[in-house]
């Protein structure tokens, strides 16, 4: 673990200071730039992500690489729930058409990914198995290189969990648990080498659905998806080291109640925030869009 320094944020913009690296398990290098300390601007208005990206169809759960190059996302254009991956050459150039990730996809449910920020190896969720969801890894060679076959989290088998996303150093992971009536945000820690879960944020979750957790590089800010308030909203909440309770969530500033908004994904460096609405763009169809927040 490389610097990693104590963060506060504002509901969705404020002042934070994180480690943007990512380091595979076991790694003992970072694949990315050093800590730095950044004060957020004002969120950006939601945008449809650049791009021959979304279908027309259901396209969520999105994520996207350190460099904010590599975009993954979730599809239903095929039929079933697949795997797509679309990129870009800059950041001032949209993205290109997406490709479903064959080695990845099968006849069942794949998605809810999380990219590391290399963009060379990713957590994702599957049912593909008889236990329920279940979170899967994959790695490939390079950018231009597919995906080699994936290998499950076998330490997190029989839990039914998905949306993975973990912090920088690796060493906590936060998910949905699917629950009979309703979804809650938990974690898992590193040990040995192997995911171990330790059960649910009380702080975090409601009566409502609470779930597709996004968490910061640092491990100290946390973005998700609830119906607390009646339709999907993004909410964040914060707190001042990973051993303390998050502060109570609040809503995130650009939410609509016109809308619903789900599927949160922070960029590496905080500045960037993927996620699923099905509006105002293109009202009725779950697309993918994104907020900016400058680093001042």
């Amino acid at each position: 673990m490389r610097g990693v320094l104590v963060l506060t944020v504002l509901a969705g913009c404020g002042r934070v200071a994180f480690d943007s690296g990512e380091r595979d398990a076991g790694s003992a290098t970072d694949s990315s730039a050093d800590a730095r300390l950044c004060t957020f601007g004002a969120c950006s208005t939601p945008a449809i992500v650049p791009g021959p990206v979304n279908s027309g169809d259901t396209d969520w759960s999105p994520t996207i690489s350190g460099d904010t190059l590599v975009l993954v996302f979730e599809s239903n254009r095929s039929g079933n729930a697949d795997l797509y991956e679309a990129q870009r050459t800059t950041t001032a150039e949209p993205f290109g058409a997406p490709r479903a990730l064959d080695t990845l996809n099968t006849g069942a449910v794949e998605g809810a990914a999380h990219l590391l920020a290399d963009g060379l190896s990713m957590y994702f969720s599957t049912d593909r198995l008889a236990t329920g969801r279940q979170v899967f890894k994959a790695s490939r060679g390079s950018i231009a290189a597919d995906w080699d076959p994936p290998s499950e989290v076998s330490s997190l088998r029989g839990i039914d969990i998905s949306g993975p996303s973990v912090t920088a150093d690796l060493q906590e992971m936060v998910y949905s648990y699917a629950l009979p009536l309703e979804e809650d945000i938990g974690r898992a820690v590193l040990v040995g080498g192997e995911y171990v879960d330790q059960g649910p944020f009380p702080e975090l979750n409601s009566s409502s659905l609470d779930g597709w957790p996004t968490i910061s590089a640092d491990g100290l800010t946390i973005y998700y998806e609830s119906t607390r308030t009646g339709d999907y909203e993004l909410y964040s909440a914060t707190r001042p080291t990973r051993s303390a309770p998050f502060a109570p969530p609040e809503l995130m500033s650009f939410t609509s109640p016109s809308f619903n908004e789900a599927d949160p994904e922070i960029s590496k460096d905080g500045q960037f925030l993927v996620f699923t609405s099905d509006g105002p763009v293109q009202p009725g169809n779950f697309n993918l869009y994104m907020v900016t927040r400058p680093c001042l």
